[in-house]
């Protein structure tokens, strides 16, 4: 399913792309509002796949002797990137580290290399997609004994 949500999203972005870039150069608003609507379909897609299996999938793929430490080995992972300055940046508190890239890094892309900066998020959606088929397991049809060896 992570392999067809990574997919899924490379296809939004290669809407977000297209739209942007026909929008920067004609001034479209037929093309605006395709930017937009395939932003929102992205993040549907994004909400389907990635945010119930990051926690799932750990559990699903570790052997029940194992899935107590895979499960805080996850989280350590999860959490260990959240940034809690005392008072926030600029009164407010940032949740996680990529907070700060989406914050700070993607302004600066987009007044750099405009809409060209969605080809990175549609590279990485793929490249996304390519390490999850090489590297990680699936679980369909297989017991857990099997995934132990």
């Amino acid at each position: 399913m992570l392999i067809w949500v990574n997919l899924g999203c490379a296809v939004c972005w290669i809407g977000v792309t297209a739209s942007a870039g026909v929008q920067a150069h004609t001034g479209s608003k037929a093309s605006s509002g395709a930017c937009v609507a395939m932003i929102y379909i992205f993040q549907a897609v994004y909400s389907f796949g990635w945010t119930p299996l990051q926690a799932l999938y750990p559990v699903e793929v570790l052997s029940f002797e194992m899935r107590a430490k895979g499960m805080a080995f996850s989280n350590m992972f999860v959490t260990c990137g959240k940034f809690y300055p005392p008072n926030g940046i600029n009164g407010r508190n940032l949740t996680r580290s990529g907070t700060l890239v989406n914050q700070f890094g993607f302004p600066v892309a987009l007044q750099n290399i405009a809409w060209k900066t969605y080809i990175v998020f549609l590279v990485w959606c793929s490249i996304q997609a390519a390490i999850i088929w090489w590297l990680m397991p699936e679980t369909k049809n297989r017991t857990v004994s099997p995934r132990t060896l």
